[in-house]
Parts: C-alpha cells; sequence; structure tokens
C-alpha cells in the first residue's frame, strides 16, 4: 500500500500506529526520503513497541525496536535502535547510505533467539547489502508497530512508503492454559485468535471433552485469550487441550495445536481438631455455604446429625457438633459434595482423628529408665544412649505431643497417642537399643535431657499443659544402675520410691516396652505420689 505524508502547514511531527503483537519475524517496507536525511528530517520505522505513541520527542518513554533512517553529518546509515524509556540506543548499523530521493527496501529480521539482521536493496542504484546478526533481547513484547516521522516545513510531503510487510515466525499456537475455577479455562495464544469464528469444536479436553462455550475475556490486555466453559468440574492433575481448525486474527493457521497443563485444585481440609463436643475443621480456601448446593452431606461417624457454624471471624473455620459427645478413640469427619466458592470439589473429603481425656497426676508413669549403658554399646553417634519408659497405666486414651521430660519436648511433629496399658520408650539412641532389644515402641526424642551418671538426677514428666504427671530423683550410687536397666516392681506404686526399683533381671538388661522383668505386685500402703523435687522451678527441669 502506497503512502505518502501530507501534513498540514505548521506541522513537524507525525505518527501512525497500528496493534501488532509480532516480536519475532521480519518487517519490511519500501522507503523513499525527498530530502537530505538529519536530526529534524527522519523516519523510525518501528518495528515493536510496547504502547502506540512513539512520539519520544514529547516525552513517550515507549519501549521497543525501530530503524532509523539517518541523521546529522556525512554518514547517514539506516540503523536499528532500541528505545528504552523513550532514550535510543544503536544496535545495529547497516552499510548503504541514505540517499535523496532514492527508494529503498529495507527488512529487519529477529529470530526467536534474539538474533538481528538489516537487509537494505537501493533499488535506484541496484546494490544490496546486509548487516547482523546482533544479539539483543531487551524487549520481548509488542502491542504496536507504525511509523513516527520528524520534518522541517519544506518536507511535509516527502516522505514516501510502500509493500510494508510484517511476516510472525512465531508460530500461533497455545502457549498457556490456566484454570480459571473448576468449570473455565483460560487459553492463551502467541497472538490474537479470530473470535468471532472461535468454536467449541475447535477444542477437546483429555480426548473426550469439548467445552459449552468459547468467548473472549473483552479486555485489552487479554486479546491473546479465550474462556472455554465446561459442563463438569475439572479434576487434580495433569490434562492436555487440543486445538484444532482456529485461526489467528492475521489469518494464520493453529500450529502444534497440542498443549498440557495441570489443575491444582486448592481446596482441602488442612486440620481437623476433634473433641468430645465438637470437631472443628479448618479448610484451605472458604466453601461455599453448604445450603445453596444441593446433596451435600457431612457426617461424624456415620451420623449426620449435626449443627453446623462457620467462624465469625474466620471464615476457613468451621465447627461441627454431634447430637451426642464423641467417644475416646479414633473418629471420622466424611464430608460429601462440598466445593469451593470456585466450584472445586474437596479433595481429601474423609479424615480421621483421635477424641482424647485429659491427663492428669500418675496417669502416664516413668516405668524404666536406662542411664548408664554397657560401654560396648555406646557409639560414635550417641556417646551417652539411654531410655525412658513411660507406661499408660489409666483407662484414657492419651497423647504424648509436645510433653516434655525435664522440660524438653520430646515428640513435637505428630501425635504420640498412647492407649490404656500402652508403653512408650523414649529413647536417645534407638539404632542402639533396636537391635539388642527389637522391635519395640520406641520414639527417638526432639530432646532428650541429660541423665547424670554418677550424681544425682531428676526425671519430671509433665503434659503438655506443663502440670507435672510423675516425677522420680534418683541417686546413683544407692539405686544402681551401671549396665543396666532400672525398672519399676510395680507401675501402680509411687516413682519417688527408691525402694520399690530394682536393677533389671532380664538377660538383656532391660525389658523396653515389655513388663518389667522384676514386676512384683505392690500390696503396702502407697508413699506420697511425687518426689520432693517438683518444688524446684519448672524452668530448672
Amino acid at each position: 500500500t502506497f503512502l505518502q505524508l501530507q501534513a498540514p502547514e505548521g506541522a513537524s511531527k507525525a505518527l501512525l500506529s497500528t496493534p501488532d503483537q509480532t516480536v519475532f519475524g521480519s518487517w519490511s517496507w519500501q522507503y523513499q526520503p525527498g530530502f537530505q536525511a538529519s536530526n529534524v528530517n527522519r523516519a523510525f520505522l518501528v518495528l515493536l513497541s510496547d504502547r502506540p505513541d512513539f512520539n519520544y520527542l514529547d516525552g513517550s518513554a515507549w519501549n521497543g525496536y525501530a530503524i532509523r533512517t539517518g541523521e546529522n553529518g556525512e554518514e547517514k546509515r539506516f540503523r536499528l535502535v532500541r528505545f528504552d524509556a523513550g532514550n535510543q540506543a544503536v544496535v545495529l548499523t547497516g552499510e548503504l547510505a541514505v540517499e535523496q530521493g532514492h527508494w529503498y527496501q529495507l527488512t529487519a529480521t529477529r529470530s526467536p533467539e534474539g538474533d538481528w539482521w538489516l537487509d537494505e536493496e537501493d533499488l535506484t542504484l541496484g546494490i544490496s547489502a546486509r548487516s547482523g546478526p546482533v544479539n539483543d533481547q531487551t524487549h520481548v513484547q509488542s502491542g504496536f508497530t507504525g511509523l513516527f516521522l520528524r520534518f522541517t516545513s519544506g518536507n511535509r510531503s516527502a516522505f514516501r512508503f510502500d509493500e510494508f510487510v510484517i511476516r510472525n515466525l512465531q508460530p500461533f499456537q497455545p502457549v498457556a492454559v490456566q484454570a480459571e475455577g473448576s468449570f473455565r479455562l483460560l487459553v492463551e495464544f502467541s497472538y490474537p485468535p479470530d473470535v468471532a469464528n472461535a468454536r467449541p469444536s475447535m477444542f477437546l479436553l483429555d480426548d473426550a471433552k469439548q467445552p459449552l462455550s468459547v468467548e473472549s475475556i473483552g479486555e485489552e490486555e487479554g486479546q491473546n485469550l479465550l474462556r472455554l466453559a465446561f459442563d463438569e468440574p475439572l479434576s487434580d492433575g495433569e490434562h492436555q487441550l487440543q486445538v484444532q481448525g482456529l485461526m489467528s486474527a492475521l489469518g494464520d493457521s493453529v500450529e502444534n495445536g497440542l498443549i498440557s497443563f495441570n489443575v491444582s485444585n486448592p481446596f482441602q481440609i488442612q486440620s481437623a481438631d476433634f473433641r468430645r463436643e465438637f470437631v472443628d475443621v479448618r479448610f484451605t480456601v472458604p466453601p461455599k455455604d453448604p445450603a445453596t448446593l444441593p446433596g451435600t452431606r457431612v457426617e461424624i461417624n456415620s451420623s449426620e446429625d449435626l449443627l453446623i457454624s462457620v467462624s465469625d471471624n474466620d471464615s476457613l473455620l468451621w465447627r461441627f457438633v454431634p447430637s451426642t459427645p464423641l467417644p475416646a478413640g479414633e473418629s471420622q469427619i466424611r464430608f460429601t459434595g462440598w466445593t469451593d466458592k470456585d466450584g472445586f470439589l474437596l479433595t481429601n473429603p474423609t479424615v480421621s482423628g483421635w477424641v482424647l481425656d485429659e491427663a492428669t497426676s500418675r496417669d502416664v508413669v516413668i516405668n524404666e529408665f536406662f542411664y548408664r549403658v554397657p560401654a560396648v554399646w555406646r557409639t560414635e553417634t550417641y556417646p551417652r544412649p539411654a531410655y525412658i519408659e513411660l507406661l499408660n497405666r489409666s483407662g484414657k486414651l492419651l497423647n504424648l505431643k509436645n510433653w516434655t521430660l525435664n522440660g524438653l519436648i520430646f515428640q513435637s511433629e505428630t501425635d504420640l497417642i498412647l492407649q490404656p496399658g500402652d508403653f512408650a520408650v523414649i529413647t536417645q539412641g534407638v539404632s542402639v537399643f533396636y537391635p539388642i532389644f527389637g522391635v519395640q515402641p520406641y520414639w527417638e526424642a526432639e530432646q532428650f535431657p541429660g541423665l547424670p551418671l554418677t550424681t544425682p538426677g531428676i526425671i519430671v514428666l509433665r503434659n503438655d499443659a506443663g502440670s507435672v504427671v510423675d516425677s522420680l530423683q534418683y541417686v546413683p550410687s544407692l539405686w544402681g544402675g551401671d549396665g543396666v536397666a532400672l525398672e519399676k516392681t510395680d507401675p501402680n506404686t509411687a516413682s519417688a520410691d527408691q525402694s520399690k526399683w530394682r536393677p533389671s533381671e532380664a538377660s538383656r538388661a532391660g525389658t523396653p516396652g515389655v513388663q518389667n522383668s522384676v514386676y512384683q505386685e505392690d500390696l503396702d500402703p502407697p508413699k506420697p505420689l511425687i518426689a520432693e523435687v517438683l518444688a524446684k522451678p519448672a524452668s530448672t527441669q
């Protein structure tokens, strides 16, 4: 298409811009200057720009690339220049002189790797040259192309252009797919699709599903996007979308129309706190009001007789109150049909938890401890291996998570559930004891108290509320325990009573996790249950 400038009197600048998103490709013009090129009489053939206003002289801070057609001085050349916030930098200089009245064929080419070439042909003289490659990947987005001209009053009609052609080297194809809720996909293409002719039959999800509808999102910044709507929720995980028959706005057929993508369902149960009177459930995102969703159910231990409420201050926290208190032990809450506000189904609709009892004094007792093992058991990793055996002597279901020994939490990461009559062997060096005693209920302590070998030592067990559950003070010279575990004769006796402790009589020097070798039912009246050592401040234990 032939273009000639016809500027009104008094004008000194002219601008022509049109939308285009070509970033990798070729831009070709025929150009004739009817004047000697200078800084005030030249054209900028804009290849790509982030905005439609190329008038850097009046403050446009545009970014992109252009071919500049001359300047002051003797060596007037075509130059590829980069604009950074309206400031020019020369990327590549051509070889042919810019002559008044000559017709030129100018082609700038950019590869997907960012290499630039400038091809020049003086059609008047029949000579040509090629410059490049030069790599420049500073700007990789475009919204516009066009012309910016600067001229003096005598050259208001002295610019002529013809055969302006853009060839996009980047194929028209889907480049990204993103879930927009559970029923919609946003598909991004390398450049704008022909929205008017887009049809659901052009799209196939996982070789099986066509969308119900295809539409543009109707925003300028989303001109490369199409929204697909489906009649079933998208499942979590990897998917494939096949695009066939779709054309770009420039008339290109889609290429490489198969694209893989992942859907990540954000709707999960983050935690569930089971109590006798209620179950508090925290979700990762707010659920949709179940009253608006037909077919939704919640069951606790198969019962739907529940009161349901959401926290006034926290839309992620919901409370479920059963009609009768939950029994001690493991319980289960199950959700059916629950979705978040975007329609995603709950990914872990069934969770279990423990309804626990509160521990009081001597519900759990110190039943055995090994503070000074034989020297041959010691290793480089565990020079002082030791264990403390705890026994749940109550009829309660207890969780020892966040309990302490001498003020040190021995298990904080996971639940340590102790059924009535169960042992827990808290160890420093389970790898030492396993080959000797075999499979036992070992729990390698996150923190284990130092147990003195020759001087008096204490062991104080506290629950997660800081209340003392059991304690003792031992004196090695009186109690023994050199190379052998100390065992209580009867778990129901006071742990602080030295007379109820004996060195183990087992062949392996201890009985962790099983009944003590020195067991003998205690028929004497009980001694005081808590040792005098408990008068010491908790911070020292």
